[in-house]
């Protein structure tokens, strides 16, 4: 069936829910993205029993170069690339992982850090250094390490694993929250219709790709939205994934506050329908729903964006990112992967 009216009336909780009440009337909010469907000459389309016809394209579309182990970032006048390793930091980086064997930690840690003094990028390297911190009992300077480790690879589950077993040690957890959309939910268009199949118990993504829907089928949205660069063939954009990933905290929020005064009337079908507190829809949400409300109340969706979907995705190009946005990246990491203590907060769906 069509769904003109479906990311409305997901815009319209934005005037009920006071944590993203900032965001109503927004270019790039949910509304602006619901007034660029209503617009469209496509037509967006949820189709019987979640199946409106062949879907083809992934719902992260990213073409990522493979990145070796042997490259570093180098600052160049248009930015940073990735280069050929120093002939001159991989002999003390192998060295120092023989005597790491060795169990010579200490001599192994000056090796380490004479490597990343010539190449401070290798995100390898910050890892092997924070193993070896770990063994010489300097905990702090470790964690320090293998967060640089994250911020130049976010897909490095060997970073990941040596954080989370220096936690056991320091007294904190580490939790990946992770974004898992439905694989190939969102279709090619088709006679003028832009196909979205879902399965059952997949409804929550629906306010989320209907935004990559739009991002990806009308050019004049991405134009408005990014300038020059948004014109031509798509490609993911930190913003598109932010925005998109704000349509489906709204949607979900709206759809759980929803969900408890329809439960509210059936139990008391004479009492008049009130606003549902926020922290009650919060706690009935989808964990992946709490994770982003908030990050988005510390001002890091951004940087969930880079650390769940391009740095998982896409570590080449995690690497070459503007300091800025390199920058959200390790508060993101710093934030929300360490929890401090020892409860472990739920991971997203």
């Amino acid at each position: 069936m069509p769904m003109p009216n479906a990311p409305l009336r997901f815009a319209l909780t934005l005037c009920l829910l006071a944590a993203v009440r900032p965001l109503a009337g927004q270019e790039g909010s949910p509304e602006d993205l619901a007034r660029a469907i209503a617009s469209s000459k496509l037509r967006y389309d949820l189709g019987e029993n979640g199946a409106p016809g062949p879907v083809k394209k992934p719902v992260e579309e990213l073409h990522c170069p493979a990145r070796s182990t042997a490259q570093r970032v180098v600052r160049t006048a248009g930015g940073k690339e990735l280069k050929p390793w120093s002939a001159k930091a991989a002999p003390r980086f192998d060295e120092a992982g023989k005597l790491f064997a060795a169990q010579r930690y200490a001599e192994a840690g000056l090796l380490y850090k004479k490597a990343l003094e010539l190449d401070p990028t290798l995100p390898q390297a910050h890892r092997s250094l924070a193993d070896t911190l770990v063994k010489l009992g300097r905990l702090a300077e470790a964690q320090d390490e293998y967060v640089k480790a994250l911020v130049y690879d976010p897909s490095s589950d060997a970073a990941l694993k040596g954080l989370a077993d220096l936690g056991a040690k320091a007294g904190f957890t580490v939790v990946r929250h992770a974004l898992l959309p439905p694989e190939g939910a969102l279709g090619e268009v088709q006679e003028g219709r832009v196909p979205i199949a879902l399965g059952p118990g997949e409804k929550e993504w629906v306010p989320y790709l209907l935004c990559k829907a739009v991002w990806r089928n009308e050019p004049s949205y991405r134009a408005r939205r990014l300038g020059k660069e948004g014109e031509g063939a798509y490609s993911w954009t930190v913003q598109e994934e932010t925005e998109c990933l704000v349509s489906y905290l709204v949607g979900n929020l709206g759809t759980t506050e929803t969900e408890i005064q329809s439960a509210a009337q059936k139990a008391r079908p004479e009492s008049t329908p009130v606003e549902v507190p926020v922290e009650q829809v919060l706690a009935a949400a989808p964990p992946l729903t709490r994770h982003l409300k908030e990050a988005a109340d510390s001002g890091l969706l951004p940087g969930y964006a880079l650390f769940a979907v391009l740095g998982r995705r896409c570590p080449a190009a995690i690497a070459v990112l503007p300091d800025r946005a390199q920058e959200d990246l390790e508060r993101y990491i710093r934030r929300f992967v360490i929890v401090p203590g020892g409860v472990t907060r739920p991971a997203g769906r």
